[in-house]
């Protein structure tokens, strides 16, 4: 289960507004004693200058504070949407999402990198979006480090406008012109502190929620990448992914198997082809060696040669030439006259 608040920036925006219609109805209410207080009686432009440009420095914070949490809160909706469309088509998660939200530029970059066999880094990923995000805050963080130190400037430029007045009362004794100074210096420095610590409180207590809608944003968008996107992706190949390299060298190793089981089955398929090949020759010879013999008998029968056993073949190479010879004693020349001559016919 993802948690993820999503109204949390819209929750910040009505407390805002509720603070600045709270801000406004307190100074038209206390009009008089803000006048009196801020205005009236100032001897030098001094106080106003400064607290001038803390409040000039509170407005641009606070407005930049509201743009950035109306980015965040359509970051949200669009990861709302998505999270939905996950859950209703998963094979289309983009669908009427805003194109430019953080969730479509990860699913962008996760399916761009899976295409092309590679790692996907949730870490890398979530470092990239946390730097460029990160500069949409260097305003904000800039005016809430430096809101308290005007108060200070305030402080210390009040002080010594009571101290020029003090020292314009010691020389002149009798002459009350520098007390003047003195309490001016003095106000002065209360008024700016004042300013300084509460333009400083509220601005903070906005720009820490912005900080905590961020912080929400960004573990709601790993969350659904890691728990929900990963696994409709392949696992890498190759990389530094240990788990990634042991699957695939798995794979090499069960495809190496088949190959030789298959490699195995067809040597024996060529094993059987060749024993039957071999029975077909020795039949064949078998058949060719009967009907030699047959024709042996024929040639026999046909000249009235008496048939030669295998008993009667030469023992040794120098009876060679006596193989053929007729038992009755006669010599190769005498066989051949015999069979030269003319048979008679049979009656």
């Amino acid at each position: 289960m993802i948690y993820f608040k999503s109204n949390y920036s819209s929750k910040v925006l009505v407390q805002m507004i509720i603070f600045a219609v709270i801000l406004i109805l307190g100074l038209i209410t206390n009009f008089n004693l803000v006048w009196e207080f801020y205005f009236a009686n100032q001897e030098t432009m001094a106080g106003i200058v400064i607290n001038g440009v803390i409040v000039l420095l509170f407005m641009m914070g606070i407005f930049s504070t509201a743009y950035i949490l109306l980015h965040y809160r359509h970051e949200e909706t669009a990861l709302e949407l998505f999270l939905t469309n996950l859950r209703q088509s998963p094979n289309n998660p983009t669908l009427s999402v805003a194109t430019d939200s953080l969730i479509v530029k990860r699913y962008e970059a996760m399916v761009a990198l899976n295409q092309r066999k590679a790692e996907i880094n949730q870490g890398a990923l979530a470092a990239t979006v946390v730097a460029s995000e990160s500069t949409r805050l260097s305003l904000p963080r800039y005016i809430s480090n430096i809101l308290i130190l005007c108060g200070v400037f305030g402080t210390i430029v009040s002080l010594s406008i009571a101290l020029m007045g003090a020292s314009d009362l010691i020389e002149s004794t009798g002459d009350m012109t520098g007390m003047g100074s003195v309490i001016h210096g003095m106000s002065t420095a209360l008024s700016t502190t004042t300013t300084a610590i509460v333009a400083y409180l509220f601005f903070g207590y906005f720009y820490q929620k912005l900080r905590d809608i961020q912080t929400n944003l960004f573990s709601a968008l790993e969350q659904v990448c890691s728990i929900n996107l990963m696994p409709h992706f392949s696992p890498p190949v190759g990389g530094n992914n240990i788990l990634g390299n042991v699957d695939h060298l798995v794979k090499s190793l069960d495809e190496t198997a088949s190959g030789m089981k298959e490699a195995q089955q067809s040597m024996m398929q060529i094993i059987n082809k060749l024993d039957d090949v071999v029975s077909g020759y020795d039949q064949r010879i078998e058949a060719i060696s009967n009907n030699l013999g047959l024709v042996n008998q024929l040639l026999a029968k046909g000249f009235r040669l008496p048939e030669l056993s295998e008993m009667e073949e030469p023992a040794n190479a120098t009876q060679t030439k006596k193989d053929l010879s007729h038992p009755s004693g006669l010599s190769l020349s005498q066989q051949e006259a015999l069979l030269n001559q003319p048979r008679k016919p049979n009656i």
